[in-house]
């Protein structure tokens, strides 16, 4: 733990904020005279990551556009970035030698 920055404070029981490392007692809003801002939890909502019983949902997998992508290139309904770069360019392209040379 990071020790609170607010004058000769030196409590181990931190949170990070924009204006440093600071403790329950120096917190940005108690030394305002301001409550703290209630968390999520307390005003009752969620995370849109959160079901209603309170099971977490899993992030998607993220090879599956790569998978799906490199399928529609194999197939021939979409060009690979190389080939589309080289008839940018006006070059021909040619899959034995991928960097363009003849």
């Amino acid at each position: 733990m990071t020790a609170c920055g607010h004058g000769a404070c030196r409590s181990q029981t931190t949170q990070f904020y924009l204006s440093g490392w600071r403790c329950p007692d120096h917190t940005p809003a108690r030394l305002a005279g301001r409550p703290e801002p209630l968390t999520l939890t307390e005003r009752g909502l969620r995370p849109w990551w959160v079901r209603d019983d309170g099971s977490v949902i899993p992030p998607p997998p993220l090879s599956t556009s790569w998978v799906h992508d490199s399928r529609a290139v194999a197939s021939g309904r979409r060009v690979s970035g190389e080939r589309r770069r080289a008839a940018h360019a006006g070059e021909q392209y040619d899959r034995a030698t991928p960097d363009g040379a003849p």
